[in-house]
């Protein structure tokens, strides 16, 4: 299990990890070099001893023919940590950089696979769930290969400093090894157990903040409608659980930290007194030697303290490949070299069907439909008619379950879709607006606006009064909130007609876009929208049936059927379906 998470985090640094890996060996060669020159200092003639530690310093001197001096000694000993601590930086530099381009690459990787990824199935996640995966549960990654690098340094210092015992007194390090194997066992346990505690947390903490989320967006209705112990309590219960792995997490660090002292502190005891009275050794020796198994302990216990802490970002890695593969796996290609759209053509579906995943019926059956270039056609019938899964196709948001859909002599598979929406403009009933400047939402965060086209548009469309306090000459730099929390519906609808109007798009859909305004001012939206009219195609969405009075066509969908077609007049005419919604709307 250790392996398989080692390779999983490893395979996100690759080759880097090695040059990191070389860095940290030489550091601790300097400084097993640098506390080795501790001997020498404690010695009185280090030629003299007979341990393998010794003789290895002492051939070291003689190579350099240097003699050891207490001197010599004290500048090799502050050199060696010299040459330490510049490795040490280097690595630190170098590992900073890793971590935060890597953090970079996994965030923004993700949010290219969200965007990327085919529109239905993105639907299928709710925002909090991929929130909470772009943000925290990458953090928690990024910090699992800082954890993952902290492994490597102590497991690699750890080594150095088991390795001086053996060269000084190899059958008492062997002992000493031998009696680590219960804190091994112990913190096997407990990497198991943490693992599985940080899976459940992420998933859990990522359920919270869906939870939390939706909370949040649909405040004015709890508050409205006195739900608020409803949801107070369902949040509650979720953060409670949340919690409760969290104090498992805790507790689990807190006995592999401090379970393993005791006994650590009691192999200490029993080595010097092994030592002492076994061994017909020097005091200094014993004390160099005790120190030595003390950073060694110390080290043993980073190890597997270290370890635990990288076992529990194994659960958000695991979150974030998953949701990355799925995301990839439906990601939408755009083929730079496929047909380039001819929007001066006309949009034709033929016998074309929608069924949605896990749908009883179909969203929309055997359509044909042709919407010319230039032309105002409109889609009118009950909720759920199949009115917006016309217009996704349109766009290309969605491909047809049987049927095509084609733009002049070509099929929209042939097409490079991304080339066709660029000309789309989208007003929805949800309006879509963004945290900034009016401006901004207006221009699209544009390089070089037309300020004065910008301000035409605020004044056509009675966008002025929003920022009131605001000198006239900055409306269009007013803060409009986040997803414009300071609009009301109307203002919110009338900035999305904007952003349209502003972007000269060949192909304009209205989604009940004027659904929120009053009667006096949807009339005078209609007469702008309507002087646009022959220079764009327009496919328009309502239920309020006076917008789309002069439509030059009008297709009538019951239950994802084209039940009617033709113009308004022809329609009522036909006294059908549609002529009952105008008698009934009172026309």
């Amino acid at each position: 299990m250790i392996i398989s998470n080692f390779k999983l985090f490893a395979n996100q640094l690759g080759w880097r990890l090695l040059v990191l890996f070389g860095l940290l060996l030489l550091a601790a060669l300097a400084e097993g070099f640098g506390v080795s020159m501790i001997l020498p200092l404690l010695q009185s003639d280090i030629g003299e001893s007979d341990n393998t530690l010794s003789q290895i310093i002492s051939g070291m001197f003689d190579l350099f023919d240097i003699p050891p001096h207490g001197t010599n000694i004290l500048i090799l000993l502050v050199g060696f940590f010299v040459i330490r601590a510049v490795l040490l930086i280097g690595q630190t530099w170098y590992q900073a950089i890793l971590l935060s381009n890597h953090l970079s690459y996994m965030r923004s990787g993700l949010i290219r696979s969200v965007l990327n990824a085919d529109y239905l199935h993105l639907t299928r996640y709710d925002a909090g769930y991929l929130t909470n995966a772009i943000v925290r549960e990458v953090q928690a990654v990024n910090a699992g290969m800082r954890n993952l690098i902290d492994l490597m340094v102590t497991i690699v210092m750890a080594s150095i400093y088991i390795t001086l015992p053996i060269l000084l007194q190899p059958v008492l390090t062997l002992f000493l090894v031998a009696l680590a194997i219960p804190i091994a066992g112990l913190s096997a346990v407990m990497i198991r157990r943490t693992r599985r505690a940080s899976i459940q947390f992420t998933e859990l903490h990522g359920r919270q903040e869906s939870f939390l989320i939706e909370a949040v967006r649909n405040t004015k209705f709890v508050k409205a409608t006195g739900r608020v112990p409803v949801i107070s309590d369902r949040m509650t219960n979720e953060i409670d659980r949340v919690s409760m792995v969290f104090r498992k997490l805790f507790i689990l660090g807190g006995i592999t930290r401090y379970a393993p002292e005791p006994f650590v502190v009691f192999v200490m005891a029993v080595i010097i007194v092994i030592y002492s009275r076994g061994f017909d050794e020097p005091i200094s020796e014993i004390l160099f030697l005790m120190f030595l198994f003390f950073q060694s302990a110390k080290n043993m216990l980073r190890v597997q303290s270290t370890l635990r802490q990288f076992m529990e970002s194994t659960g958000s890695l695991v979150l974030h490949n998953k949701l990355k593969a799925d995301l990839d796996a439906v990601a939408v290609i755009d083929n730079p070299t496929a047909i380039a759209p001819d929007l001066e053509t006309d949009i034709k579906l033929s016998n074309v069907s929608v069924t949605y995943a896990d749908a009883a019926s179909p969203a929309l059956r055997d359509a044909n439909l042709l919407i010319p270039n230039r032309s105002t056609v409109a889609l009118v019938g009950a909720s759920g008619s199949g009115k917006t899964t016309v217009a996704n196709l349109v766009c290309g948001l969605i491909a047809p379950s049987t049927g095509s859909i084609s733009l002049g002599n070509n099929d929209y598979s042939t097409i490079r879709l991304s080339e066709l929406q660029k000309s789309v403009g989208y007003v929805t009933q949800e309006s879509a607006v963004f945290n900034g400047k009016l401006m901004d939402n207006i221009t699209f965060w544009e390089d070089e606006p037309d300020r004065e086209r910008v301000d035409n548009i605020l004044n056509q469309l009675e966008l002025r009064g929003i920022a009131s306090g605001v000198a006239q000459g900055d409306i269009a730099g007013h803060f409009i909130g986040s997803e414009g929390a300071q609009l009301s519906g109307g203002e919110r609808q009338r900035v999305s007609i904007a952003r349209e109007l502003y972007r000269h798009s060949k192909l304009l859909i209205l989604d009940e876009a004027t659904s929120a305004l009053d009667s006096e001012l949807e009339r005078k939206i209609d007469e702008i929208l309507k002087a646009q009219r022959g220079n764009r195609t327009f496919l328009i969405i309502a239920h309020r049936l006076s917008t789309v009075k002069n439509a030059d066509i009008i297709y009538v969908l019951d239950d994802g059927v084209i039940v009617e077609s033709g113009s308004f007049e022809e329609l009522v005419e036909a006294n059908g379906g549609f002529a009952k919604m105008v008698r009934l709307q009172s026309f």
